[in-house]
């Protein structure tokens, strides 16, 4: 008697870890795709040119965008540590360059020291600025 107790309790533990396991094998996975270290190691976005225009009062920005597995969801521009823009899959305004692209962002802003770019929240590269 006490043994066939133990042996349903035991069979009903097994289907209930089995049922576990297959359903956290099937659900998708919420973590991220891939880390902002290996986004930096192989980053599919460089900073070719930064500059000031003196006469246009804009910041240039020439990045270029090469062939990677990475998606690309966001691209975000700094000027010394200060948000100045950002490109996304649903902004209207500014497009996120295709793949083996040369793309020149221009922005109003400032004259600043240092442009940052960064990419899904993660930081990529950093470039002084330097006058056109």
């Amino acid at each position: 008697m006490i043994g066939t107790i133990a042996l349903v309790t035991l069979a009903i533990i097994s289907v209930s870890l089995l049922f576990l396991s297959i359903r956290t094998l099937l659900e998708p996975s919420y973590s991220p795709e891939y880390s902002c270290l290996q986004l930096e190691l192989n980053s599919p976005l460089s900073i070719t040119k930064s500059c000031f225009n003196e006469q246009t009062q804009d910041t240039e920005v020439t990045i270029q965008r090469s062939k990677s597995q990475f998606l690309i969801n966001s691209i975000e521009f700094s000027i010394d540590e200060i948000p100045i823009s950002s490109c996304n899959s649903v902004c209207g305004s500014c497009l996120i360059q295709n793949e083996e692209t040369l793309k020149t962002y221009y922005f109003q802003s400032p004259q600043g020291k240092t442009l940052t770019l960064s990419s899904n929240g993660c930081k990529l590269q950093s470039k002084p600025i330097s006058i056109c």
